[in-house]
């Protein structure tokens, strides 16, 4: 978000820069009211059938038609303004009836006017929405870390942390293009835990799940209650974890990624933390179908102190 924000400023400067210019050219023809208006309406009503979800073909489509009626009448850099006209919705009817009442000479400063002040206002929307990303990264980086809270153990709901970590990993998740199914029992109750470790084992469970997954595959998170125990399960569809070395996967150094990639880790501290809650986890795997699953007690048969070594090693 922060980099799509400074992409989209520095566009934004560079369209403010040529505002002058374009305003004194379009004043220069001295277009009459209803034309103004006309401009007016049109530039007010983009977005209002926003194209950008629109399929590959049919924006392109849309783009080749007004594209070669803007080059019919003359229009310079018809192709880039067909793009962000059709993009907000702007049809070849819409410029059609503006040029009714624009004369021919002044339509390219026209169209160039209109096409700049739609980029522009674009621009200003895709930082809003990214500063509005940020913000949300915050809270979740917060909320993750627990960084204002104590790291004794109280109430937490696994649904939240596992959402958090999800939106802590959403870059991985899109770039891979992974479809992600939440399966949430309704009554899922709060367990005793300190949701900063908590939310360790979540990072290092779906970590190793977009790892072993290729590009759309599926992820699924479940969460449910069986007897006494809260029961957590991460499952990828990938290519399973060999029969033979599946007993090693929570021992520490062991990894199945290439040299330099995988420390090993991540599992034996997802272990150590588990079992410091007083939980246990399993792993288990066939082609297509790989789960870990997570056991954590509803209630709690000891204390617990305020430090323990699963944060300090979990930390290394």
């Amino acid at each position: 978000p922060a980099a799509a924000i400074r992409r989209a400023s520095a566009r934004l400067a560079e369209h403010r820069a040529g505002l002058p210019a374009l305003v004194l050219a379009l004043a220069g023809h001295r277009l009459g009211e209803e034309a103004l208006e006309k401009l007016g309406r049109i530039r007010g009503s983009a977005g209002a059938s926003d194209m950008s979800l629109a399929g590959e073909l049919e924006r392109s489509e849309e783009e080749e038609e007004l594209s070669g009626w803007l080059e019919d009448i003359g229009v310079d850099r018809a192709w880039e303004m067909a793009a962000t006209l059709v993009e907000s919705g702007v049809t070849v009817d819409d410029l059609t009836d503006l040029s009714g009442l624009v004369p021919r000479s002044a339509m390219g400063d026209a169209i160039a006017w209109l096409s700049g002040g739609i980029e522009s206002d674009r621009l200003v929307s895709e930082i809003n929405t990214a500063a509005g990303r940020v913000s949300e990264l915050v809270t979740s980086v917060k909320t993750y870390s627990q960084m204002d809270r104590s790291r004794e153990h109280k109430p937490t709901d696994v649904r939240a942390g596992l959402d958090n970590t999800l939106t802590m990993m959403g870059h991985e998740l899109r770039q891979k293009q992974i479809r992600v199914i939440r399966d949430y029992h309704d009554d899922v109750p709060m367990v005793p835990a300190n949701e900063g470790e908590l939310n360790q084992v979540w990072t290092n469970l779906i970590d190793n799940a977009i790892d072993a997954l290729s590009e759309g595959g599926t992820l699924t998170l479940r969460v449910r209650t069986s007897d006494e125990w809260l029961e957590v399960e991460v499952v990828d569809d990938g290519p399973g974890i060999p029969d033979e070395i599946q007993h090693q996967v929570f021992e520490p150094f062991f990894t199945t990624k290439d040299v330099g990639v995988g420390t090993g880790l991540g599992l034996g501290i997802a272990q150590l933390i588990v079992r410091t809650h007083e939980g246990h986890i399993e792993v288990r795997s066939r082609p297509g179908a790989t789960v870990m699953c997570v056991r954590l007690p509803v209630v709690r048969t000891s204390p617990v102190g305020e430090t323990d070594t699963a944060t300090e090693d979990s930390a290394t």
